[in-house]
């Protein structure tokens, strides 16, 4: 009897070992797409500024006459190529963050998470520990 506990204690272990190994590689995938998304909906100038450093450039423009508010891009050096960090706002709203073109041919909107990565991957301050 004692033998046949121990058998089915350890057929236990083994199945919930195997089961966790297979969906590692899911956990993992959709622990980083909660990442990214989060990093997305919450960055702002200011986290961007705090984390990645001083911007290349910072320019603010006032668009009132297209849109109601202002658009502020930020230029930064990324890995291969320069990231241009767009927002829109107003003296009303906060900044939101709208867009990020990485080099010259690329544009990340925020609302596509598939290519935030890509953002990151090429501005990992991006999401360093002032993203909250």
């Amino acid at each position: 009897m004692k033998m046949a506990l121990q058998v089915a204690a350890g057929l236990i272990v083994i199945v919930l070992g195997v089961y966790g190994v297979i969906n590692i590689p899911r956990w993992v995938v959709e622990s980083r797409k909660e990442t990214t998304e989060a990093i997305i909906v919450l960055i702002t100038p200011e986290t961007l500024i705090a984390n990645c450093g001083r911007p290349l450039s910072d320019k603010q423009e006032d668009v009132a006459k297209m849109r109601s508010g202002l658009v502020r891009s930020m230029e930064f050096k990324g890995i291969h190529s320069t990231v241009t960090a767009v927002f829109y706002g107003s003296d009303k709203t906060a900044w939101v963050f709208n867009h990020v073109d990485v080099g010259s041919a690329e544009r990340i909107n925020s609302w596509d998470n598939q290519s935030a990565s890509r953002m990151i991957s090429e501005l990992p301050c991006v999401g360093g520990p002032n993203v909250r």
